[in-house]
């Protein structure tokens, strides 16, 4: 029963027509062969999802290297965003696309999955940030 109320908070239906917005606006996202974006949870989305995409648009545009660029999976893992890329052959590139990831994965831990507001504790029993409107 948490996990399906953590899931309704989470991935919803309304993220889609701002997760369409940001897939037309940056070309990084056709490029990586995969939609991610969907799999960001809406608090997430909400509060810095396009900030990420066009960040990472920028580090990838910078060095022309959208056939380069994949992104092989994004998934909340223990109250974190986690991205996965796949390998690259240039490490300024690699290095550039890593620095964006990271700033964006450590903002994840006190942004709200549920709303994007700042997270205001743990919850216990599924260990994502929520704030107090949000906690289960």
């Amino acid at each position: 029963m948490l996990r399906e109320y953590i899931n309704s908070i989470v991935y919803d239906e309304d993220n889609y027509e701002l997760e369409q917005e940001i897939v037309r606006k940056y070309p990084v996202l056709r490029a990586s062969r995969s939609y991610w974006i969907y799999d960001i949870p809406r608090g997430w989305l909400i509060n810095f999802g396009e900030d990420l995409v066009r960040d990472l648009n920028e580090a990838v545009s910078k060095y022309n290297s959208l056939i380069e660029f994949n992104i092989l999976e994004v998934k909340e893992k223990f109250g974190g965003l986690r991205i996965y890329i796949g390998a690259m052959n240039c490490n300024i590139f690699f290095n550039a696309v890593n620095e964006v990831i990271e700033k964006y994965e450590q903002l994840s831990f006190v942004v709200c999955v549920g709303c994007g507001n700042p997270a205001t504790k743990i919850s216990k029993t599924w260990i994502v940030p929520v704030c107090e409107k949000c906690e289960p």
